[in-house]
């Protein structure tokens, strides 16, 4: 890349990570619930790099997620947490520097887009396109928490890039690192499997199906078999048998079809989206279709591979996807340029980049606050060896605050969703409850033992069954379960959390001579775990 080129790019970057740095939040993690269990992985592989845990690996992870049941081993692919964990040896097992993780793969996906819209449609596209990318709505919100959805895309981008130029110049090395960057999505996300269907497209799209019989691409593939293969089959052997049905499943065809395209004005905004679907018609014309080839590619195979599974709850299962879209639009916005027009360009990309940061930052960024105070609370007023019972929906916000602020770690954490009752995702999907009636509750609670109980009052979003029953036990036994503290829950926009705070009960009637158990029911698995504070 020559000097021009690298300053436009670093131009945009700069103007995009700005944004991100001057906008963001200072809360606890909580996204989706799958951002705690991403931060709290991390420092699980950070603590097992430290202290030799890679040498047993499933004894560690079985006595960590004991004692921090917030880990997201084999549901998630391990590729960010290895990543996320390295960097956290370095500076710090922390949100902060997850987040920080976040960002480079924004800036590795920046590039990637940028280098190749840069190659397919030239320096003004490359840059308009990799501005819309990065300020989009969806990419935004999803890359200032602690997600999977832009490492995805970055590894997706890397390998859609290299792909282009062994079309072109049949360098080994580019089939290698498709091979590389192929692997790596996979490590990262279960449903990369939509670059199976993007490349084939491709190559339909270019007419080379004969590279599928060369040696060399028979070879990578295999290798990246080879490698995604292992992780795969535990995935599927472990939790496989757990797919559930989703209301989504009885949506009518017609709904399923259109629900993807129809969330496009939400990842882009409504001046962008247009621009894409005006630049999505140009390409018809013959001489934009070797160009914009590789986007329809991308573009086609998420569509094909996320709208019959089922997912359709949420526009960010197809973020990999908003790319292709942002290259659209850049060339319908900069095309006026071409037909010798270019302050009309000009005004039109202005106008599509501030409605689009309008859009975007146009809802304050949301976040949590008050795990933490709980969590300092509890391991102020205890010594030694202290369990804390705790039921809520942010179990993982409440697991990873205990962990943050317990150097030491001699804080355990029980979950009340493991103790007296289980939810797969949410009750739709799966809701089994371990107790029968008062008695019941009070036999689990004391096999525990624990110097603590910190409950969500009332209970969050879903306010199930045994949540209710068991703060009623709470409440009705003051001479064993005494208030010591009420911490509010402050939110920004996470309106399940209106008018909900943190109530921290102090246990009075404690036996310090029984050995007290630790004993988690794994209701995808069907098993139990076991330990033994100490």
């Amino acid at each position: 890349m020559s000097s021009r080129p690298r300053l436009v790019f670093g131009c945009v970057l700069v103007a995009i990570l700005a944004t991100y740095v001057a906008t963001a939040a200072r809360g606890e993690p909580f996204f989706h619930g799958d951002e705690t269990r991403h931060v709290v992985t991390g420092v699980f592989v950070r603590d097992a790099i430290r202290e030799g845990g890679y040498l047993h690996p499933r004894a560690f992870a079985e006595r960590y997620y004991a004692q921090y049941p917030a880990l997201g081993l084999i549901i998630y692919p391990p590729g960010f947490h290895a990543v996320e964990g390295a960097a956290m040896t370095v500076f710090g097992p922390t949100f902060e520097t997850a987040r920080g993780v976040e960002l480079g793969y924004l800036a590795l996906a920046a590039s990637y887009l940028f280098a190749l819209a840069r190659r397919t449609h030239g320096l003004p596209v490359a840059a308009v396109a990799t501005l819309l990318f990065g300020l989009s709505r969806d990419v935004f919100c999803h890359t200032r928490a602690v997600m999977l959805e832009t490492p995805l895309t970055a590894c997706s981008l890397g390998a859609l890039f290299h792909l282009e130029r062994y079309l072109a110049a049949g360098r080994r090395r580019d089939l290698f690192l498709v091979g590389v960057w192929t692997v790596a999505a996979g490590l990262h996300r279960y449903d990369a499997v939509f670059l199976a269907v993007t490349y084939g497209l491709r190559l339909a799209f270019a007419g080379r199906f004969g590279l599928l019989l060369r040696r060399d691409v028979i070879a990578t593939g295999s290798g990246v078999v080879l490698c995604l293969a292992p992780v795969y089959w535990l995935a599927a052997s472990q939790i496989g048998s757990t797919a559930q049905r989703t209301p989504e499943d009885e949506w009518p065809v017609w709904l399923k079809l259109a629900y993807y395209p129809g969330m496009l004005w939400y990842q882009l905004g409504h001046w962008s989206a247009v621009a894409a679907g005006v630049g999505l018609v140009r390409t018809y014309r013959r001489d934009r279709w070797a160009a914009s080839a590789p986007y329809w590619a991308l573009a086609a195979g998420v569509y094909l591979t996320f709208t019959p599974l089922g997912e359709q709850t949420s526009s960010r299962h197809v973020i990999p996807w908003v790319p292709a879209f942002c290259v659209f639009a850049a060339e319908a916005l900069t095309a006026p340029a071409q037909a010798g027009r270019p302050g009309l360009a000009v005004l039109l990309t202005v106008t599509a980049l501030g409605h689009s940061i309008y859009w975007t930052l146009s809802t304050a960024p949301p976040y949590v606050r008050g795990y933490r105070s709980a969590a300092e609370y509890v391991l102020a007023n205890s010594a030694g060896t202290c369990v804390v019972l705790f039921d809520g929906l942010l179990d993982g916000t409440f697991v990873y605050e205990i962990l943050s602020a317990d150097p030491d770690r001699r804080a355990w954490v029980v979950r009340g969703d493991k103790l007296l009752y289980a939810v797969r995702s949410d009750p739709g999907a799966g809701y089994v409850e371990w107790a029968e009636g008062e008695a019941d509750v009070m036999g689990l609670v004391n096999e525990v033992d624990p110097d603590f109980v910190v409950v969500e009052d009332p209970p969050a979003k879903y306010e199930l069954p045994m949540e209710r029953a068991f703060r009623s036990v709470l409440e009705k036994y003051p001479d064993r379960f005494a208030p010591a503290a009420k911490i509010p829950i402050e939110h920004c926009n996470v309106v399940w959390l209106e008018g909900r705070r943190l109530v921290v009960y102090r246990c009075l009637r404690r036996d310090p001579t029984r050995p007290r158990e630790v004993r988690l029911r794994m209701l995808w698995q069907g098993n139990e775990l076991r330990a033994t504070p100490k």
